[in-house]
């Protein structure tokens, strides 16, 4: 028999593990066009539905829509506890949102799930944030690209989500929006992750030490005590942790208790980073809060809990929150407690080079061929999540010899580091396995 690549299997043994179950993943080829919608209903929307922005293809944007919506009912065939919603977010030329100046308190873009809004972002582009973007497409005009990330409690097995801006001019040649790797994921069987991170929540125990800031770390009280807020964290303030040594995992699970304290309206906004990358964007307007809680005579929008779920691989990283606010922070200011970070580890992990260092690939169901994303360099490390092994059968057709991985290797050598790499599509020559042997 002709000897084929080898293949691989990824088997069950015992228990399950969880699993982040990708529901929908929908705009994230470099080129689409209209067709791509064809299962979304759409409001406001003119001419070819897409645009091609900065080489890349994108639902709505510049002469497509201003104010408009496109919503889409999504089945599972299993029983759902939440789901968690992300996409890039494109915020084009002349948005202004805001209280003041003429500017409409109301151009915003919102997120509905099952008719209940989940999330609201404005922009400003006379603010320095926005003006230090680069223009992607449209008018001469800097155009904002930030992300969204929503976990969002769901029952049952079916759900709405609506994506909507509200722009004042109504004109998608002034201001548009659009949207481009949409990803809806759902946690699934048991929960494996590990708390990596748990602080700030007990008044009586508030160590902010872990936390470098532009403020000093200064604690103020809303009514419990924050990091940040009234007359210290104002704009252009942030915090940032550092976290190290994180265990093998493919994603990370991020919550904070958040505080919009103050005058904040909706072209301030609170960013979220991981890795210098944005995770998260929000605001929140004072004026639609219930009552003042703190800081001036404002009222505030307190104990909003932000749920972040991120794709991760490196065994550091480093979370920052930016304040993006235009007013002093006795006007304006935001504030943070109850953090909680949990790596996760659903799928193997395959790395580039020994000790979980380089590049990284989680996997789950079937096995890719890794020269079709690019990856050619032989795999040096892999890690098996606990309950699982990967079965790498000699021949073709799962058929022959077969050699089973139960446990993870981060410095793999010998039969294994061959059997690995060419089950993989990776080519390792003889010099490079005698070197590994």
């Amino acid at each position: 028999m002709q000897k084929g690549y080898i293949l691989i299997a990824l088997i069950l043994l015992g228990f399950a593990s969880a699993n982040f179950y990708e529901i929908d993943k929908e705009f994230t080829s470099s080129t689409f066009d209209g067709r791509a919608l064809n299962s979304w209903k759409l409001a406001g929307f003119q001419n070819s539905i897409t645009n091609n922005c900065g080489g890349v293809s994108v639902v709505g944007g510049p002469n497509v829509v201003a104010t408009g919506s496109m919503s889409k009912n999504f089945t599972t065939d299993f029983d759902l506890t939440s789901i968690n919603i992300s996409f890039d977010l494109y915020l084009f030329d002349q948005w202004l949102s805001g209280w003041e100046g003429g500017r409409d308190q109301n151009t915003l873009f919102k997120v509905f799930v099952n008719n209940q809004q989940v999330h609201q972002l404005g922009s400003d582009y006379t603010r320095q944030i926005h003006q230090k973007s680069s223009n992607i497409c449209g008018q001469p005009d800097p155009d904002r690209l930030t992300h969204v990330s929503v976990s969002v409690p769901v029952t049952g097995r079916s759900f709405n989500v609506t994506l909507q801006a509200n722009i004042a001019s109504n004109n998608p040649s002034v201001a548009s929006w659009g949207i481009r790797n949409f990803y809806i994921l759902s946690s699934y069987g048991a929960d494996n992750s590990k708390v990596v991170a748990s602080e700030l929540s007990n008044d009586n125990a508030f160590d902010v030490t872990s936390w470098t800031s532009t403020f000093q770390n200064a604690v103020t009280s809303c009514p419990n005590k924050i990091v940040g807020g009234f007359n210290v964290a104002g704009p252009g303030s942030y915090a940032v942790r550092k976290l190290s040594n994180l265990p093998p995992h493919s994603f990370l699970t991020i919550s904070i208790n958040a505080f919009f304290v103050d005058s904040i309206d909706s072209n301030d906004s609170i960013i979220f980073y991981v890795d210098g990358k944005i995770v998260h964007e929000e605001t929140r307007q004072f004026f639609l809060a219930s009552k003042n809680i703190c800081g001036a005579g404002w009222n505030d929008n307190v104990n909003n809990k932000f749920v972040f779920l991120i794709p991760h691989f490196a065994p550091t990283a480093e979370f920052k929150i930016y304040i993006n606010t235009d007013q002093a922070a006795g006007d304006e200011s935001f504030g943070f407690r109850d953090l909680q970070v949990s790596a996760d580890s659903p799928c193997p992990i395959i790395y580039e080079g020994a000790n979980q260092q380089g590049r990284a690939f989680s996997f789950c169901g079937d096995i890719p061929d890794l020269k079709k994303i690019g990856w050619t360099k032989p795999i040096k490390g892999i890690y098996v999540p606990e309950g699982y092994a990967i079965k790498v059968y000699v021949d073709s057709n799962f058929q022959g010899k077969r050699f089973k991985v139960s446990k993870s290797n981060f410095n793999l050598t010998g039969k294994e580091y061959k059997l690995v790499n060419r089950a993989f599509n990776i080519d390792v020559n003889e010099q490079k396995l005698r070197r590994n042997e």
